[in-house]
């Protein structure tokens, strides 16, 4: 599985990154720098996402957005020890 991580600075994007090194899943890191002026995410990156916000994964070419999204999906496909049962009690815990 090919996994990107498009990560802006200063972003929730610093979740993603974290969560792939914890689980140990390799992934491409492209890195996109906000303007100095604006504090607005480059072309790039908005060429990937249309508003330019991060986190923003490519999961076998699939464009992923919103960082729990991305954790859950993670979570499932690589690390699902990691998660308790959904009819659990801690599972509503584990959402938030």
């Amino acid at each position: 599985m090919s996994i990107i991580l498009h990560h802006l600075n200063a972003s929730r994007s610093f979740r993603i990154l974290w969560l792939l090194e914890e689980i140990n899943q390799p992934y491409e890191l492209k890195n996109y720098f906000r303007d100095k002026t604006t504090n607005l995410a480059p072309q790039e990156l908005k060429n990937i996402h249309p508003l330019g916000k991060s986190p923003v994964i490519e999961l076998d070419g699939k464009v992923i957005v919103e960082s729990g999204a991305i954790v859950e999906i993670l979570i499932e496909k690589f690390a699902p020890q990691l998660m308790p049962a959904k009819d659990s009690d801690s599972y509503f815990d584990y959402l938030q």
